[in-house]
């Protein structure tokens, strides 16, 4: 009976074990770029993915899904702002459009961001490229 009890603990341990998720990365950096002609000159920021040149707009970068801070492209080159100076900011932080908490998943096929669901173009490394119509979601997990 003893042996018995051991062997169904054992297994629904396992199978407990196997259904749940991994835990989500503490670190996510998101940066949206928008699609731009091939001779546009604006900084040296502009990223070319598939053929296709991409300017940077905004990066939110997230510790455990809260906002920790941002970086906005400008001709000048990148901007970062602290959580601090986002807070100070509200006016500025809104034209952002940076949640405060933002609830990142991945699975294999997949990017769920807040209720929006993107289709994974291409995954290399820590970093997945997510392609929709003329904008580019770079998400790194780290």
């Amino acid at each position: 009976m003893k042996l018995h009890s051991l062997f169904l603990i054992t297994a629904i341990a396992s199978c407990k074990g196997n259904s749940s998720q991994p835990p989500a990365p503490e670190h996510i950096t998101v940066t949206s770029y928008k699609k731009v002609g091939e001779g546009y000159s604006y900084s040296g920021d502009l990223l070319k993915y598939n053929g296709t040149v991409y300017l940077p707009l905004v990066t939110g970068m997230y510790f455990r899904d809260s906002l920790s801070g941002a970086a906005v492209y400008k001709p000048e080159g990148k901007l970062g702002y602290s959580k601090k100076e986002l807070d100070e900011d509200t006016l500025f932080k809104s034209t952002l459009e940076l949640p405060d908490v933002r609830r990142i998943r991945l699975t294999e096929k997949e990017v769920t961001d807040g209720e929006v669901r993107y289709g994974i173009t291409e995954r290399k490394n820590d970093s997945v490229f997510c392609v929709r119509a003329d904008t580019l979601l770079l998400y790194y997990f780290h």
